[in-house]
């Protein structure tokens, strides 16, 4: 063999183990890009639920803060309510007691009146 035939030999031998060398990184940058691809899917797939939940969990606070609401109307309603209550069973004592102080008045100068009539 000639030394150029050696040479040819040795450098045909080198693109050989370079050509694998280029295609086993090839692969493993085809499986890497796959791979990357597969991770930016999930992180997307877990962003969009993370932002339903955190528009379920706003849609929650505003139901709760309007349950409030409505809640602090109705104890206001009922102690409204309450305090008319007692203010109208008060104000009937009252005239009931008026009506009744009146009768006993009038009964009492009824009576008088007989009593002054009578000996008269």
């Amino acid at each position: 063999m000639t030394p150029e035939a050696q040479v040819i030999e040795v450098l045909e031998q080198h693109r050989k183990e370079t050509r694998e060398q280029f295609q086993r990184i090839e692969g493993a940058m085809t499986k890497l890009a796959d791979a990357m691809t597969q991770q930016a899917l999930a992180a997307t797939r877990m962003e969009e639920r993370h932002e339903r939940h955190d528009d379920a969990m706003r849609r929650m606070g505003k139901q709760i803060d309007d349950h409030e609401v409505r809640l602090r109307s109705v104890e206001s309603l009922s102690m409204t309510n309450q305090t008319v209550r007692q203010a109208s069973w008060s104000t009937v004592a009252k005239v009931g007691t008026a009506i009744g102080g009146a009768a006993a008045v009038f009964f009492g100068l009824a009576s008088l009146i007989m009593k002054v009539g009578g000996m008269g």
